[in-house]
């Protein structure tokens, strides 16, 4: 952008800069004046396209096979090196929404198929998507499918299914889940993680799920779970409070992104568009609505400045807090405050001034001293600095390590 900047012009780049922090993980300074060139419509259609045609990230198995840990570091550097941010950050909202942690699963091949499972399907229709998860091997052994059996039926996986995938507290109830183990009944994976369906295992009788009759099994199950209108309302609640600010199900936004979903066939990539789109997605509260997650702030500082994940990704991830492949619970981490103690911020401090010496600086240090901390703001696709925040990096001008670790540790860019 040329000459003097309008008032729109400025606020075309504000929503802009603030699609891509949310949409992937931040834009360097060039996507982001092309992106202000094709203006905020088009932009969006061309994240969301990126969806339809997601590419496989290939993994090499190092180690012991039952430990996950070395997919930590080739997930970071995809992340943090891909053409294709939207992919991967919905592939990391699907790692959350489908917690499983790999502790328990004790197979690196399984969480890794996992990853490229959501990857694959992440962006397609959801109920393809759920259908897949319920039968995948890393899912099976995280909520127990392999002692699910019409003779002793557990309850893990369908009760997780209704409460946290599909359709959310309160619109389901305790016979809904005894019925859904039934229909999850006869699934299994093996020592060596290969998926099979049991015929013998599995429970053949009628069962009651939603009011619904017949002999379902996982797939009928998952048919009747998706296509409640309190599944379209749950799901987009879920995304919006991943991208955007949390929400409710009952929120009006929730049901005008329902509304769109349940129209597009239950499209995840519909939905997204249609959030993205959507009056509230630029509003102010908004804007200040999410505080990054540890491997959000990660992959975009690591994007801001062409960084290849560091050796150490993993431990400087558990320190702050969000390890991939190993979420708390099934309920996966939680949100906003939950990022925000004197441990992360001093965990963050340690990790980016690692980062700083990884990457090139030279956009900090190309320019006039007087223009450094605005340089800092576009290379991280921030609109700009508080007083106090201008104050602090004015101190550091003359050291681009510091400024630029201080700029990543600020409140304006630890608000997604």
């Amino acid at each position: 952008m040329t000459g003097m900047a309008t008032a729109a012009d400025l606020s075309l780049r504000s929503d802009v800069a603030h699609l891509y922090r949310r949409a992937a993980f931040g834009a360097r300074p060039d996507e982001l004046e092309a992106a202000v060139g094709a203006g905020y419509q088009a932009t969006v259609d061309a994240l969301v396209a990126q969806l339809a045609h997601p590419a496989a990230v290939p993994f090499t198995p190092s180690g012991d096979p039952k430990n996950a840990g070395p997919l930590v570091p080739w997930w970071v550097d995809a992340m943090a090196t891909t053409a294709t941010p939207v992919v991967e950050k919905l592939t990391l909202f699907w790692h959350g929404h489908f917690a499983t942690s790999g502790m328990k699963v004790q197979s690196q091949a399984l969480m890794y198929r996992q990853n490229d499972l959501f990857r694959r399907l992440g962006g397609g229709d959801f109920e393809t998507l759920a259908k897949a998860v319920v039968q995948d091997g890393a899912m099976l052994r995280w909520l127990d499918g392999n002692t699910n059996q019409k003779a002793h039926p557990n309850e893990n996986l369908g009760r997780e299914l209704m409460e946290l995938f599909t359709l959310g507290v309160g619109n389901f109830g305790e016979t809904d889940v005894k019925e859904a183990a039934r229909c999850l009944t006869g699934w299994r994976v093996d020592q060596n993680g290969e998926v099979s369906f049991a015929a013998g295992r599995h429970d053949t009788g009628l069962k009651t799920v939603l009011g619904q009759t017949g002999d379902f099994g996982a797939d009928e199950l998952v048919q009747i779970l998706v296509g409640a209108a309190a599944s379209a309302r749950f799901i987009a609640a879920r995304v919006y409070s991943h991208y955007a600010r949390p929400i409710a199900p009952t929120d009006p936004v929730a049901a005008d992104l329902a509304e769109v979903f349940t129209g597009a066939g239950r499209n995840i990539a519909a939905l997204l568009k249609a959030m993205f789109l959507h009056p509230d997605f630029r509003s102010r509260a908004t804007r200040t609505g999410l505080v990054k997650t540890p491997i959000e702030w990660a992959v975009g500082t690591l994007r801001a400045v062409g960084a290849h994940a560091p050796a150490d990704i993993r431990e400087r991830l558990n320190q702050l807090g969000q390890l991939p492949f190993d979420p708390p619970s099934v309920g996966g981490w939680g949100q906003n405050l939950y990022w925000l103690s004197t441990a992360a911020s001093l965990a963050r401090w340690k990790f980016v001034d690692s980062v700083a010496s990884l990457g090139p600086l030279l956009p900090l240090t190309s320019v006039p001293r007087a223009e450094r901390a605005a340089a800092t703001a576009r290379l991280l696709s921030v609109d700009g600095w508080s007083p106090s925040t201008a104050n602090t990096l004015g101190q550091a001008l003359d050291q681009p390590r510091i400024l630029f670790a201080l700029a990543v540790t600020s409140p304006e860019y630890l608000l997604a």
